[in-house]
């Protein structure tokens, strides 16, 4: 084999490589250290830290003041049957005296899986025994409790109304006894500032009432074992395997132009020796 013979075959070696390499990266994308990584915590232990029962702490003149607490709740679950958690959730809120104030159903996964949250108004005295009772319908995936003092809070702002109630009253009587027009005028403007004021605060006493009087529960319900979730799981499984393949492929297009490379070279090699002996 001639020079000129030579220097062509290893070109068509190196081009041949180079070719082979570069088709196989541009189909696929390995991005090495990426990975994932699939994690569920199960958080069944209870947080519950307070009591719904009522203390009595004392104001400044020793009287006794009932305590204002807000409690609320999170609950997470997993169930068979979502359908059937928001029937029977529903009818224990209404047995407690309560309500659904907020409602919502959804499906994810290619309806392989349902999802409901609701959040759940009942009277403050039947917190504890509700989330017990809630907890029993699935497995308790998460759960927490918080109990908010108000007691300062609410008996401030009811001071402060009266205040402005006797205020109220004390014009009322000046109005009456107001000889000019500029007197009525001035008088009916505090009035209206008076009233007004009085109209926010009995606006914000309602909102603490309801807040103590009915606790606040939030309910995550999850469907975990439905015939949907078996095909979502073959899903799962299938992609896996592309995953696999993809990976092979990936592979053999990395590793196989060093093997052609390599024949070609002994070839070469092989053909310059033989040469030689001829």
């Amino acid at each position: 084999m001639d020079k000129k013979k030579l220097l062509i075959a290893i070109l068509v070696v190196l081009v041949i490589f180079l070719g082979i390499y570069a088709v196989g990266l541009s189909l696929f994308s390995l991005r090495p250290g990426q990975v994932t990584v699939e994690e569920r915590y199960d958080t069944s232990s209870l947080m519950r830290s307070v009591s719904v029962q009522p203390e009595v702490v004392m104001d400044d003149q020793g009287e006794g003041l009932e305590q204002k607490i807000i409690y609320t709740g999170q609950l997470e679950i997993d169930v068979e049957d979502v359908d059937e958690t928001l029937d029977t959730v529903s009818n224990m809120v209404e047995a407690r005296g309560g309500y659904i104030s907020q409602s919502r159903l959804w499906e994810q996964f290619d309806g392989a899986q349902k999802n409901l949250r609701l959040v759940l108004r009942v009277p403050a005295e039947t917190f504890d025994n509700t989330l017990s009772e809630l907890t029993e319908l699935g497995r308790v995936v998460d759960q927490s409790t918080q109990g908010r003092d108000v007691t300062e809070q609410y008996y401030d702002l009811e001071a402060r109304l009266n205040n402005k109630i006797r205020q109220e009253e004390r014009y009322l009587e000046i109005l009456d006894m107001a000889t000019t027009v500029e007197e009525v005028l001035k008088v009916e403007r505090e009035l209206e500032r008076i009233r007004g004021e009085i109209e926010s605060m009995e606006g914000r006493m309602r909102y603490l009432r309801d807040q103590v009087s009915l606790a606040t529960i939030t309910l995550m319900a999850r469907e975990t074992h439905t015939p949907s979730a078996v095909v979502s799981t073959f899903k799962e499984a299938f992609s896996k395997l592309l995953d696999s393949i993809k990976g092979m492929i990936i592979f053999g297009a990395t590793v196989l132009p060093w093997i052609i490379v390599i024949i070609l070279l002994g070839w070469v090699i092989t053909a310059i020796l033989r040469s030689k002996k001829g």
